[in-house]
């Protein structure tokens, strides 16, 4: 028991992923609960119900009308798979309370059959209904059209729903292959259509017109009733275009439309059956230009400054483009990096951005910010330089007087002259 609830839980999980595509192609998001995923038989009036038939589940609070619900038979007599996560299961989204009674229909008509819906649980319910006439969506015309494929009478088809309509004007050429004439024509909506191009979007369901091979002369009026609500933001209703898919080529293909607004109805003329779908082109995306950076005057402050004094060098950051950008500030000091700061900027704003160095060495200085230079010079304070040792002042001279000079050398000289005349006496 514990292993069947744990392949439930992994195969809900696995339905969620593979089911949101859908919603995003139609313009919805999906809900936040878990779905509740069901599969089984089906039968149409006692037998296997065919390809294109649409199950339904409704309920309070439960989205229809979306990828998954209603869900596109694709085998004959069976709507998904328990074995096959990728087969399409009946997909029951929505705002729904735990233990809601669900309802089911096949092609809008009753069945009969209710379930309780409980998020994240996959349910296996038979389903069958009792259809009188043609299912919903397909149109006889046996009746109308000769051996030729001639249309003895206008025909109006339309889709279950409704909102898909083909007009088919008589003495219209109805063909198969090129020869047969037209039995029944078949129009049923696709669970999951191809995925428009990358710009643009489906607006609401798309229908897969039968049988394959059908061609008229001249072109029978495609009418498409689409949701408002469903437009993308910024599209125009006078911008929405037909368009058909082409299997060949794998692309869709625009037709030339006419909308008319006030019936919010679109229109175009097709020769051949294909799938069509309501397409709108998504508005460009503005251009903004990117972030352009400019850079003010370089302010160094001090200039002259001492030895271990901090010296900021600023500088102010401009951008002047038109989206937020990153920059890197780069501080190099006698081309050597010093510093960086890596910034965020909006479009049109400014941020100043500072730099603080200290040098223990005295001299000029050169400053380079992103290509902005300057320059500072470190000087020695003259307080911490030794005084010079003092040298004593040369004794005063004083001026020469002369005639004392002349005395004292007069005197020295009569005194020798003595010593000299009393040594010469002695010696006779």
């Amino acid at each position: 028991m514990k292993a069947r609830t744990i392949v439930f839980i992994l195969l809900a999980v696995i339905l969620t992923l593979f089911t949101i595509p859908a919603y995003a192609t139609d313009g919805v998001l999906p809900p936040a609960p878990v779905p509740h995923a069901f599969y089984g038989a089906i039968e149409i009036n006692g037998e296997p119900a065919p390809i294109g038939t649409e199950i339904e589940a409704r309920g309070e609070g439960v989205l229809t009308g979306v990828g998954g619900n209603p869900v596109i038979v694709t085998i004959d007599g069976r709507y998904g798979s328990l074995d096959d996560p990728f087969e399409p299961k009946l997909i029951v989204w929505g705002e729904v309370a735990e233990g809601t009674t669900l309802t089911f229909y096949v092609n809008s008509v009753a069945t009969g059959r209710t379930a309780e819906w409980h998020s994240g649980e996959v349910t296996e319910i038979d389903l069958a209904a009792t259809i009188e006439g043609p299912p919903p969506g397909t149109t006889e015309v046996t009746d109308i059209i000769s051996s030729t494929g001639l249309f003895t009478e206008a025909v109006n088809a339309e889709s279950s729903d409704g909102l898909c309509r083909l007009k088919i004007a008589q003495d219209t050429i109805g063909l198969i292959n090129g020869d047969e004439p037209l039995s029944e024509i078949k129009m049923v909506r696709v669970g999951a259509p191809p995925a428009p191009p990358t710009d643009a979007r489906m607006v609401g369901s798309v229908y897969d017109l039968k049988p394959d091979g059908a061609t008229f002369n001249p072109a029978a009026t495609l009418e498409y009733t689409y949701d408002p609500s469903r437009i993308p933001a910024g599209v125009s209703e006078s911008e929405l275009v037909l368009a058909w898919w082409d299997v060949g080529a794998g692309s869709w293909v625009e037709l030339e439309s006419t909308a008319n607004t006030e019936a919010d109805t679109i229109t175009a003329t097709v020769s051949h059956f294909t799938t069509f779908g309501v397409m709108a082109y998504l508005p460009p995306e503005p251009e903004l230009n990117p972030a352009v950076f400019s850079l003010g005057s370089l302010t160094i402050s001090p200039e002259k400054a001492s030895l271990g004094e901090s010296v900021t060098i600023s500088v102010e950051v401009t951008n002047t483009g038109g989206e937020v950008g990153n920059y890197a500030v780069i501080l190099s000091i006698d081309g050597v990096l010093e510093d960086s700061q890596d910034i965020t900027v909006s479009a049109g704003d400014s941020q100043q951005v500072s730099f603080t160095t200290v040098k223990n060495l005295p001299g000029g200085y050169a400053v380079d910010v992103n290509g902005l230079n300057g320059t500072f010079e470190v000087m020695e304070d003259a307080s911490s330089v030794p005084p010079a040792p003092l040298t004593p002042p040369p004794a005063p001279v004083s001026p020469v007087n002369w005639p004392v000079l002349w005395g004292v050398i007069g005197g020295v000289v009569m005194v020798g002259l003595m010593i000299f005349l009393l040594a010469r006496k002695k010696a006779y």
